[in-house]
């Protein structure tokens, strides 16, 4: 994890080697992530505008194993037995390769661990990393954690479905729900729900492949601004299909997709509602040119405004991956995650900080960075964080901002 304090600043350090007027270094994909060993100097994190910062530690998907690694880390959770017991490792199979690496990772109140490893299964670690129960499913990018640990996975399995390719199968994409104990209580198809609804034409977007949605972000409404957003109610799920260039609300009692944006951005990820009732996305491509965007969407008027990525000293690109995390200050927590960086900042556009993996490698002369896939913060009041001190030796250490 990543600590950040609006407090007191950081003490001063090296800089990190990343040229901002040069191209991004060249990124790995899934299975080159795996062969990425830590850089020697310290991980840096530069500050900026730090008084401006959200206080808490950010928690980092550059994981391997089933643990957070790297000289930024100052919690780790490292399972001392393997979370997914008899599963054979295959070093020629790209799949079998994503067991090396958590895709995505979540902290609970208590200090225990949500870890999903992409294609393999979903674990629950404890604060002391003791493989709690684990669950060996076909999750893939992304989960949510609700108030009681609920968990709402992104599943996909390989089905025959006649009505929307004939002949071959395709990956159908579930929003399936694990209870706290790692029992599966619901699991309610994307793509039904999308079929039964006045938005169905929208399949007529999907490629030829296999993988024709491609959901990549979930989170399931709390219902806090049902007030203004009827639509927007409690239990229900706020998907974003990768391959169909479009945000979608899914009523899982109804089985039926009840609203949608499609237009304005292209291989969006990372779609949340935030206040005061707004869709927030990274938008990767949607800008038509070699750059990538924070967006905000109106859910009534259909109307975007960009937060980040259009400006001087906004420079941002991830072809693919990306997250942005709205955080209660108003600040924007920003993954670019291909150029294996994270940064926080604030509404009028100031970096609070900004900080760069330290797994990179070199592959023909040129330096690769490992894909950081998520970043986020951890509020700073949870019960065992204020149990343990974020600070001492451990800290990375910071740097002014250029």
């Amino acid at each position: 994890m990543i600590p950040v304090t609006g407090d007191e600043r950081p003490a001063a350090g090296h800089r990190g080697t990343r040229d901002k007027k040069t191209s991004p270094r060249r990124q790995a994909n899934d299975g080159a992530t795996t062969s990425f060993l830590p850089c020697d100097d310290d991980s840096v994190v530069r500050t900026g505008a730090w008084r401006r910062a959200l206080g808490g530690i950010s928690l980092a998907a550059v994981v391997l194993a089933a643990g957070l690694a790297g000289p930024a880390a100052i919690r780790v959770w490292r399972a001392g037995r393997a979370p997914f017991p008899g599963l054979s490792l295959d070093e020629t199979t790209r799949a079998e390769e994503r067991d090396r690496y958590v895709r995505a990772a979540a902290v609970l109140p208590g200090g225990d661990l949500y870890a999903a490893a992409s294609g393999i299964g979903l674990a629950r670690l404890s604060r002391s990393s003791d493989v709690l129960w684990s669950l060996r499913i076909g999750v893939h990018h992304d989960f949510f954690v609700d108030a009681h640990e609920n968990v709402y996975l992104l599943t996909h399995e390989t089905r025959l479905v006649p009505e929307v390719r004939a002949s071959s199968e395709i990956l159908e994409e579930f929003v399936t729900v694990v209870s706290l104990s790692g029992v599966i209580v619901r699991k309610v198809s994307i793509l039904r729900a999308l079929r039964r609804s006045p938005w169905a034409p929208l399949l007529e977007r999907a490629p030829e492949e296999p993988d024709i949605l491609h959901a990549n972000s979930i989170e399931a409404l709390d219902g806090r601004f049902a007030g203004e957003l009827p639509l927007f109610s409690k239990g229900r799920y706020l998907v974003s299909l990768h391959r169909l260039d479009a945000v979608v609300l899914v009523d899982p009692e109804a089985e039926s997709v009840v609203w949608t944006v499609s237009s304005g951005f292209r291989r969006q990820h990372s779609a949340s509602l935030v206040p005061p009732g707004r869709v927030l996305l990274f938008d990767n491509l949607g800008s038509m040119i070699r750059a990538s965007r924070i967006l905000e969407v109106d859910p009534a008027a259909l109307r975007s405004r960009c937060l980040w990525g259009d400006g001087p000293g906004d420079a941002l690109y991830s072809e693919t991956q990306g997250a942005v995390q709205g955080l209660p200050i108003g600040n924007l927590l920003i993954v670019e995650s291909n150029g294996g960086r994270a940064l926080e900042v604030t509404p009028d556009r100031r970096i609070v900080w900004e900080w760069e993996s330290p797994h990179r490698t070199l592959v023909d002369g040129k330096e690769l960075v490992a894909t950081l896939y998520s970043v986020t913060r951890v509020a700073p009041e949870i019960p065992f964080l204020e149990r343990e001190d974020p600070g001492g030796a451990d800290r990375p250490r910071a740097v002014p901002a250029s």
